[in-house]
């Protein structure tokens, strides 16, 4: 019996360690972006936000690929690398004013909340409408948006390639809305 109270209390005092060197790295990490502010949270619970219901819209559509899941968490692990380097440069050039940092974080705040709202349209969520009529008029819906040139740029040769940025529209996401209320 001894022999497993000491094995138990090996496993409690492992996972008392983990845990400690789990908290230690996010702290670091977040020092290392700035601090762990109002804007910086809102960007990595809406990060996540995005990837989950990303995942149950793509579930719903019956177009699961796993592929576009690991480009799509790497795409997210890039926007904190930009946002470090940001940091970075505000100490380099603002004396570590975070003007580059806080520009960076409101630009991805602005393209995650365009994709959550897209991915939570195909899952039959409604958002607020003034809400969603805000980042509709930011949006850029025209065939030679960034994202659709990429994703043309990144297709195999003689791949076709749908316009991702015009998949949900969400200036009829703004209509049906207003349907709703009425």
């Amino acid at each position: 019996m001894k022999f497993f109270d000491a094995l138990s209390e090996m496993g409690a005092r492992a996972l008392g360690g983990v845990l400690a060197f789990g908290a230690t790295s996010v702290q670091i990490l977040t020092g290392e972006l700035g601090g762990w502010d109002a804007a910086l949270k809102f960007l990595i619970y809406l990060m996540i936000f995005d990837y989950v219901t990303g995942f149950s819209a793509a579930a719903r559509k019956k177009q699961i690929n796993s592929d576009v899941m690991f480009w799509g968490g790497l795409r997210k692990a890039g926007t904190i690398g930009v946002i470090y380097l940001c940091v970075l440069a505000d100490d380099a050039v603002n004396n570590g004013a975070p003007v580059f940092r806080n520009m960076a974080i409101y630009y991805y705040i602005w393209r995650e909340s365009i994709s959550a709202i897209e991915n939570t349209a195909i899952l039959g969520i409604p958002w607020p409408p003034k809400f969603v009529e805000f980042f509709a008029q930011l949006k850029d819906n025209t065939a030679d948006s960034p994202i659709d040139k990429a994703a043309h740029k990144l297709a195999k040769p003689g791949e076709k390639t749908e316009p991702i940025s015009q998949q949900v529209d969400i200036v009829e996401e703004v209509k049906e809305n207003k349907k709703l209320a009425e």
